[in-house]
């Protein structure tokens, strides 16, 4: 089997999978990689979605006199395709990237993102691989001049990862105080809407995403049964074992579960909550009711880097 990650995460990733559990950032890892790659190919008409004309408008409405900021750093910008129109629309409505820098935990993601990207990227831009569960950042403050830094965190990537106050802190602690993080998440349904968002989960590919990393290790689709559930505040995915099988020396017993992932969603209150206590004091927050998405600006305040 090849897999395309390295050696000691795909330790971590074995070690999750003897707890029971896939955290959501290996949907983007692997093989898996390969499909977000083809999906903003073959399902582009899928991220025309409102988000970005949401997230720029959330952005400028709050702008000081100095106008919005011309370094912008990335974080997790998967193949690219949202990115892209992202960058693009900050143009159009009068903003200027001088300097732009993509993190992301995914290697052969941050490939794909390069590629579409660099007709649009300015000439002082980078890539760089970067998992925000783990641990702070060198490569941000290494990167950059004095000017304020938009952190760019989109996509509801913060409701899928295991600790989102850990993650805000490792971002609060990679940068500076004053830098702007834009924070764009999906917001909790209203009661009319919730069945919307249980929908996108019936999409074939959608249920292949969740199931591709089980493919790393050989567990195939006839073994397990994957069923995706609505709770408060969340979506999760699970698989249950149709027999006993052994993937890496962990042995699974027929009928038990693995946790695929969790997809958190958000009010307003719980975002400042968040936000403050990780180092960041919300300035400005908007919804947009109509595709169930909340998008945050945040000043970093307090202590942080050194």
């Amino acid at each position: 089997m090849q897999v395309d990650v390295n050696d000691a995460e795909f330790r971590r990733f074995i070690a999750h999978l003897r707890e029971r559990r896939i955290p959501a950032k290996y949907l983007y890892a692997g093989s898996a990689a390969a499909l977000h790659a083809r999906f903003a190919i073959e399902y582009s008409e899928e991220y025309v979605d409102g988000r970005v004309d949401h997230e720029i408008a959330t952005l400028l409405a709050a702008q000081g006199a100095a106008g919005p900021p011309r370094q912008i750093c990335d974080i997790g910008p998967s193949n690219g395709a949202h990115t892209l129109q992202f960058l693009r629309r900050y143009g159009e409505m009068g903003g200027q990237v001088t300097r732009y820098l993509g993190l992301d935990f995914s290697e052969p993601l941050l490939r794909v993102a390069r590629r579409r990207l660099e007709y649009v990227l300015p000439a002082e831009h980078a890539f760089g691989q970067w998992d925000a569960e783990l641990l702070p950042s060198e490569r941000i403050e290494s990167w950059r001049t004095d000017d304020v830094v938009l952190i760019c965190f989109l996509g509801n990537t913060l409701g899928n990862v295991d600790d989102p106050v850990g993650v805000l802190r490792n971002l609060r602690s990679s940068v500076r105080e004053g830098d702007r993080l834009l924070l764009g998440v999906y917001a909790t349904p209203v009661a009319e809407s919730a069945g919307d968002a249980m929908r996108t989960y019936t999409h074939p590919a959608v249920r292949q995403m969740i199931k591709e990393p089980l493919t790393w290790v050989g567990v195939t689709d006839e073994l397990f049964d994957l069923s995706v559930v609505h709770e408060p505040g969340a979506i999760h995915a699970r698989i249950r074992l149709r027999e006993s099988i052994v993937v890496k020396g962990i042995r699974f017993e027929a009928g038990e579960e693995i946790h695929c992932f969790t997809s958190r969603r958000f009010d307003a209150g719980l975002v400042a909550d968040l936000l403050r206590r990780s180092g960041w004091e919300l300035e400005r927050w908007t919804r947009e009711g109509a595709i169930d998405h909340l998008v945050s600006l945040a000043r970093a305040v307090g202590s942080g880097r050194a």
